[in-house]
């Protein structure tokens, strides 16, 4: 399940040392991402019933004094969605009609949707958009049939 504030049992700003006694050290892989010039730690999770589904990338801030907590979940596996249905491979204009879209941007992410009321952000499938499109989109902009091909939950 897909929410505001979690994925799963996974929740925003669960501190990397509950994440560490959740999650079985067989279902996570540490690693770094930069973005902005800022390296942060993050985890790639496997799920337990479906180990070849796409992982979960929980993406962490914070520094070694004080901890590090999630601050985004990178959702690409299509088994999870919110309570109304809407994730991966679910159309643009689901998302845009359920939720409403505020902006659409890009980021390290790829171009997103943003939701502010529901604190998410839909990733879109760029190849599936006009090769020829203006670089400010507007959420009207987009085609409804647009493919979600990814989630970010974060604060």
């Amino acid at each position: 399940m897909l929410s505001s504030d979690r994925v799963g049992r996974l929740r925003l700003n669960t501190s990397e040392q509950a994440v560490l006694r959740l999650i079985p050290s067989s279902r996570r892989r540490k690693s770094t991402r930069t973005a902005e010039g800022i390296t942060y730690p993050v985890y790639e999770v496997t799920d337990a019933q479906q180990p070849t589904a796409p992982p979960i990338l929980l993406e962490m801030n914070g520094n070694e004094q004080d901890g590090f907590r999630i601050w985004r979940i990178r959702v690409t596996d299509p088994q999870y969605r919110t309570a109304d249905g809407i994730g991966v491979g679910s159309p643009y204009g689901a998302a845009r009609q359920q939720y409403g879209i505020t902006t659409i941007e890009k980021t390290d992410a790829g171009l997103v949707a943003v939701s502010d009321a529901v604190k998410m952000s839909w990733v879109l499938d760029e190849q599936s958009l006009p090769p020829k499109r203006p670089s400010q989109l507007r959420p009207t902009d987009v085609p409804t049939a647009t493919r979600i091909i990814g989630v970010l939950v974060s604060r």
